[in-house]
């Protein structure tokens, strides 16, 4: 049996509305020729018809399930075979019964700000009253789900500000009406951030030098970042960000300070999501600035054993300056004398010969209570003493003339007198004292010694005037007695050296207080130079009378009446030692050296060790 036709249209066609809006159809197969059968539905609100199963021969019923409430449905079947379709049958119509609404659609969390939670839908259904919003933390089970809002219909977002920091939210959301609920629309594991961070407390602010203040606080938070500091303007009333450091920081130096300026400070936590508010506003003060350090110390060794110092005063506010002396083998620093403030020179007398000497000086201020950093290290090395003659005056009777056996001559005239005292005193118990009790024409002294003649001598002593007014001289020369160089102490506390035959004055020679003369002369060039408290008078002077030696030393006081009317009163002579020189230890250089007519500027000088 063979027929090529298409199969005949089915026909009878019924719909049957079940329970959940599920419908049977049933029709009657009319051919004998169908592959199959294919059934058809339109929604009546929507235009065109969509297939919905293909089913097999001789198939004469189907089952569509969950149609939409409240909603008509057209239907139709049709048959097929290998040569086309059969028309369609008569369709039918179905009207579902009422019930709940679609679910919402493109349900959304978000978090714009760590204190609420915003949820987001698109509304798929025609029919709701409302949707209910329900939540439970994420590790809770299934039967902790609470409602948390029942909005209207047609409403599409709601924000939930009921959080807490650092948990994890599960949401769900469904579509309602007199019907019932719809299905759930879940998100899950929705993570609140812990916010910003508390507030630090307890901020205090506490100068620690002239130019840091220290910062602390107490951390109050456990979630923060970091911190940020700000410092308050004074002339504006602005906070301007001077610092930030990272999380559990309790302290912090503020550096580059003015000395003596308070400043006002706060503190703030931070995280990423946001910034704590400020902590208390804290004020603190800079200390007072301690002296800046002296600079450029040298060292130069002076007479064998002297070291003579000098650095610039780089400060104006030093109440002293600090000399440490350290030999090199001990390599410790000691304090070894002082220095009135403005002043940048000393001399450190009476050290070991051949010995290396390391120095450095330090400003400090009385009313501070601060000293500065240490000056550079000055290192230099003292000198093997070549000493031809020597007094200090000690194995003498007080009250007497130094005796014939210690090779001093002494002659006087008039009621001069010499004689051994305890009065004034450089350095142990004895000096020299020349006198002169009343004023007299005819007084005077000449305190005369000889040494072993050489080409070169640096002759060093220390005088003191009670006051100015002596008339007192030093010569050197040769066992004959010839004049090789000659210095003068005059009125006014002037100093007259002998160059050649004529007298050069200066002025400076200091009263009522020990000071240091030292003469370098040699014979190879027929001159001298002369020093007051290490600093160089004038320049070089010639000789008074060429010498092929030196070796004497004269010391001279006179007075004389009309129409001079020179009169002298007292002098004393302490610490006389007299060496010898040869070729470039004749050369004494001093920066600090003096003009004719300038004053000669004051030396501190240590004491004779």
């Amino acid at each position: 049996f063979t027929k090529t036709d298409t199969p005949i249209r089915p026909e009878s066609l019924t719909a049957e509305l079940r329970s959940g809006n599920n419908v049977d159809l049933h029709w009657r197969d009319a051919s004998d020729n169908e592959i199959g059968f294919v059934v058809e539905m339109s929604p009546s609100d929507v235009q065109g018809w969509r297939g919905l199963d293909s089913l097999g021969t001789d198939t004469e019923e189907m089952q569509v399930n969950n149609l939409v409430s409240s909603r008509e449905y057209n239907f139709r079947v049709y048959a097929y075979n290998s040569f086309g379709n059969s028309d369609y049958s008569e369709f039918v119509t179905v009207m579902t019964d009422p019930g709940p609404p679609l679910p919402p659609s493109n349900f959304n969390v978000e978090i714009p700000e760590f204190s609420h939670t915003k949820l987001t839908w698109e509304d798929e259904s025609t029919d709701e009253q409302g949707f209910i919003i329900e939540k439970k933390e994420s590790h809770e089970d299934i039967e902790a789900w609470e409602e948390i809002a029942s909005v209207e219909n047609n409403v599409s977002e709601h924000s939930d500000f009921n959080l807490t920091a650092g948990a994890s939210y599960d949401y769900r959301i469904a579509s309602f009406n007199e019907i019932g609920n719809s299905v759930w629309v879940t998100i899950l594991g929705v993570q609140i951030s812990d916010g910003p961070p508390d507030a630090p407390v307890d901020l205090s602010a506490q100068g620690i030098s002239s130019s840091e203040i220290q910062l602390n606080w107490t951390d109050n938070s456990f979630n923060e970042n970091g911190f940020i500091v700000e410092l308050g303007q004074t002339d504006s009333g602005e906070w301007i960000e001077v610092d930030s450091m990272g999380a559990n920081f309790t302290t912090l130096i503020i550096d580059m300070l003015d000395p003596e300026t308070e400043y006002n400070f706060r503190v703030c936590a931070f995280n990423t999501d946001g910034n704590s508010a400020f902590s208390n506003e804290a004020d603190g003060s800079t200390l007072p600035a301690p002296p800046t350090a002296p600079s450029d110390l040298t060292a130069r060794v002076v007479g064998f054993v002297n070291v003579e110092l000098n650095w610039v005063d780089n400060s104006n506010d030093e109440t002293e300056f600090l000399i440490e002396m350290s030999r090199e083998e001990e390599n410790e620093f000691n304090v070894v004398s002082s220095t009135e403030p403005n002043v940048n020179v000393y001399l450190d007398a009476g050290l070991e010969e051949e010995t290396i000497y390391q120095y450095r000086v330090k400003a400090l201020s009385s009313e501070t209570g601060l000293e500065s950093g240490y000056s550079n290290v000055a290192i230099t090395q003292t000198e093997i003493n070549l000493i031809v003659f020597s007094d200090d005056f000690e194995d003498y009777d007080v009250g007497a003339p130094p005796p014939e056996n210690s090779g001093w001559d002494v002659r006087l005239g008039g009621e001069a007198g010499l004689t051994v005292s305890d009065q004034f005193v450089l350095s142990g118990e004895k000096s020299i004292h020349f006198m002169d009790p009343i004023n007299r024409n005819d007084n005077s002294i000449l305190f005369r010694h000889e040494f072993e003649p050489s080409t070169g001598t640096r002759t060093n002593f220390s005088l003191y005037f009670p006051e100015h007014g002596t008339h007192f001289a030093i010569r050197g020369g040769n066992e004959r007695s010839n004049i090789a160089w000659e210095i003068w102490f005059i009125d006014n506390g002037d100093i007259a050296i002998r160059n050649s035959n004529q007298f050069q004055l200066f002025d400076g020679v200091p009263a009522e207080r020990w000071f240091n003369i030292e003469i370098i002369a040699t014979v190879e060039s027929n001159s001298f130079e002369v020093f007051l408290d290490g600093h160089q008078v004038g320049d070089q002077f010639s000789f008074t009378e060429a010498s092929e030696s030196l070796g004497s030393i004269v010391f001279v006081c006179f007075s004389t009446g009309e129409p001079q009317n020179i009169y002298w009163e007292n002098a004393f002579l302490d610490d006389l030692v007299i060496e010898e020189v040869e070729g470039e230890d004749n050369i004494f250089q001093n920066s600090s050296s003096t003009g004719q007519g300038i004053s000669i500027f004051d030396m501190t000088v240590g004491p004779v060790r």
